[in-house]
């Protein structure tokens, strides 16, 4: 009974990171398709909770790379979400606010840190991936990413 609660809790963790890599490309790759509205506000509310979700599953125990690895999901983050206000032509005019500095500022940025989160983010799930799942001889997963 044990045993298939903690694997049912371990689909659901793949499941929900899964599913942020695959939202992830959505907006990275296809802002075309939700829109520039769509995707600027899609983006505010999916920096949030990824900020939330690194947050809450913050493991230092885990071991160094793990730690890394989560340290850069966490900035590159909140960069890619502050880039994205800067560019902001939707989300921030509605509350009334306004950034200085323009596109040629932003947008550079914001493509970088866009393109690295989608490989951080693979290299997660990867990660989570490999860490429930050990190879077979193992007795228990070692496995680190970087």
């Amino acid at each position: 009974m044990a045993q298939t609660e903690a694997r049912n809790r371990q689909r659901r963790c793949l499941t929900v990171d899964g599913g942020i890599v695959t939202a992830l490309c959505a907006l990275t790759f296809f802002p075309t398709v939700t829109g520039e509205a769509a995707h600027e506000w899609l983006g505010l509310v999916f920096g949030i909770a990824l900020v939330v979700h690194t947050a809450r599953r913050w493991f230092p125990h885990k071991g160094r790379g793990a730690l890394v690895l989560q340290a850069a999901l966490l900035v590159d983050v909140a960069v890619c979400t502050v880039s994205g206000l800067g560019l902001s032509g939707a989300v921030l005019p509605s509350l009334g606010l306004y950034v200085s500095g323009g596109y040629y500022l932003w947008e550079p940025v914001h493509a970088a840190s866009a393109k690295l989160l989608l490989v951080l983010a693979l290299f997660h799930l990867v990660y989570q991936c490999d860490r429930r799942h050990p190879r077979q001889g193992r007795r228990e997963c070692t496995a680190r990413v970087l």
